[in-house]
């Protein structure tokens, strides 16, 4: 099969099994959006071939004439997986595009966020939550479930900043990763189950408390989950909702006390964080590199791989930023400089060989 059929051809065989979906049953209000798969040179919308538009990057839900579609990256490894996953993860594209419709405004500031740096408490303490949580997500228990909502509760009191973003990825990617779940169990029930495994299997694991973003997808999903099995209500009007999804499900918790105690390997995750973020920075900053001064603005960013130590960020594939009423793309590692509210200063882009 040609590259130009292979992208129409899942492009057909993704919209059909999407057709096959009860979006309400989803969630109340949801609606399929369009969306498009695309590669490096092509796109496919509404089952027709473009060449690919510079704004397609990454899989996400953005605005393409006048209204939000949801995007998908074919390459090797999507083309390798199972369709009915596939077909599910688009689906959580989608609820993307349905929050931004909602003008849901619970998202986390990713860039204000990167300020945020790993703390060994608030780790130690979160990692006694997965572990419940996890067992919640095998085993669903009511008073667990409670009990396991004041631990939060506590853990809120002592670390509030770090807690509410955390919980704002909780709501907009764990929200949407539920929704991608119930959509694989309506395409494959088995496929779900191995998915909702694994991320149980995730919840255990001390090295996916860091970097946050990725631990709370499963978090918030897990929440939702377990709460739909219990029928603890939870699913609410995204436009007209403030509080995160935590908030929702458990309402007021009462905090309880849990003590913790030092846990060796959770130190050592922190020290590597911290010598691995320095270490980026460096490596940019200390080789040949081009160096642009100015008042620029912040217009995307890959937050899952961009740490921040002092004044220094280091984005390791694609910055935009504006100047004027340009739009300006770095592709690859570089380092941006920022004052004490996050304002970009300067930007630093290695030399090519």
């Amino acid at each position: 099969m040609k590259r130009t059929e292979t992208v129409q051809h899942f492009h057909h065989t993704i919209q059909a099994r999407i057709h096959r979906l009860d979006f309400s049953a989803l969630w109340p209000g949801f609606r399929p959006t369009r969306f498009a798969l695309y590669d490096d040179k092509r796109a496919c919308v509404d089952g027709q071939l473009m060449g690919k538009p510079a704004h397609f990057y990454g899989n996400t839900a953005l605005a393409h004439e006048g209204e939000t579609i949801a995007i998908w990256y074919l390459d090797k490894r999507s083309e390798a997986r199972d369709i009915d996953a596939l077909s599910a993860s688009i689906v959580h594209e989608m609820f993307h595009a349905y929050q931004t419709a909602c003008n849901d405004t619970r998202a986390p500031h990713e860039w204000k966020a990167l300020a945020l740096e790993p703390n060994a408490d608030n780790l130690t303490r979160k990692h006694q939550e997965n572990q419940a949580l996890a067992a919640l997500l095998d085993a669903p228990d009511v008073e667990a479930f409670m009990r396991f909502g004041r631990m939060r509760a506590h853990r809120q009191a002592l670390h509030p900043q770090a807690f509410a973003y955390e919980a704002g990825i909780e709501t907009h990617e764990g929200l949407a990763q539920y929704v991608e779940w119930r959509a694989l169990e309506m395409l494959s029930a088995s496929e779900a189950r191995a998915q909702r495994r694994e991320a149980s299997s995730r919840l255990r694991h001390i090295d996916r408390l860091w970097p946050a973003r990725h631990n709370h997808y499963d978090i918030g999903a897990a929440m939702a989950w377990v709460a739909d099995a219990l029928d603890v209500p939870f699913k609410h009007d995204l436009a007209g909702e403030t509080r995160p999804l935590y908030a929702v499900i458990f309402d007021v918790a009462e905090p309880q006390e849990c003590p913790v105690k030092p846990n060796a390997s959770i130190n050592a995750l922190v020290q590597d964080a911290n010598a691995d973020a320095q270490a980026r920075i460096d490596d940019v900053l200390n080789k040949p590199h081009h160096c642009q001064q100015g008042a620029f603005q912040l217009a995307g960013f890959d937050p899952f791989n961009t740490v921040k130590r002092g004044h220094y960020v280091h984005v390791n594939h694609i910055f935009a930023y504006t100047e004027g009423d340009d739009t300006r793309y770095i592709y690859g590692p570089s380092v941006i400089e920022v004052g004490d509210t996050m304002d970009i200063r300067a930007i630093y882009v290695p030399r090519k060989p």
